[in-house]
């Protein structure tokens, strides 16, 4: 019975642990996930994945600012173009795969909880650099024949941030993605769990 109610006074004090870092503090945040295209963009590729870090200041103990980085990569669906230059024409197949870099800033706020999870929300401006890569029959297309652009873009989510030792937390997160492209903007959804580590002195 007294093992029961240690391990039930543990329980309840892990429960009641928060999240949140201290205002002054700073963290560090490693991630990774999904990449999800959406409207047109998804008629064309595939989902793929993204790998990308933030560092946070804790403004207060609710709210924080920082900066992000994020990597993904998407591969192209299967498709064909006709060559017309042959006699008779002949199909090409095509292959290849997009890749972004973004770097942007943001500012995240966390919904007060005295618990050892917290629900948050985040938005914020970046730049989307994206470039493609193809090969048209198993030969790489030249660069030079190839999109490569840099646009303002920007992103706004939601997420939770679970307690996994002292200073260090679990994120789950979800992100909203606009980019300014021209003709029809593009859009895409991001998935990703991270890590996150506190650190520095409280004000």
């Amino acid at each position: 019975m007294l093992k029961k109610s240690v391990l039930f006074v543990v329980f309840a004090l892990t429960l009641a642990a928060s999240t949140a870092l201290a205002k002054g503090e700073m963290s560090f945040t490693v991630m990774g996930g999904i990449h999800s295209p959406t409207g047109d963009n998804s008629d064309v590729l595939k989902k793929g994945f993204l790998a990308g870090a933030s560092g946070d200041y804790m403004v207060s103990e609710n709210f924080a600012v920082g900066v992000n980085v994020f990597w993904s990569k998407n591969d192209f669906k299967d498709f064909s173009i006709v060559d017309d230059s042959t006699t008779p024409a002949t199909l090409i197949a095509v292959t290849g795969d997009q890749t972004i870099i973004q770097g942007g800033a943001h500012a995240k706020f966390m919904i007060p909880m005295e618990s050892s999870f917290r629900p948050y929300f985040i938005a914020g401006p970046g730049i989307y650099h994206g470039k493609a890569s193809l090969k048209a029959n198993g030969v790489d297309v030249p660069d030079e024949f190839l999109p490569s652009s840099s646009k303002v873009g920007g992103r706004i989510g939601a997420g939770v941030s679970f307690k996994a030792g002292e200073k260090m937390n679990v994120l789950v997160e979800g992100n909203y993605h606009i980019v300014n492209t021209e003709d029809e903007k593009t859009k895409f959804v991001t998935a990703t769990a991270g890590l996150q580590f506190g650190f520095g002195s409280s004000k």
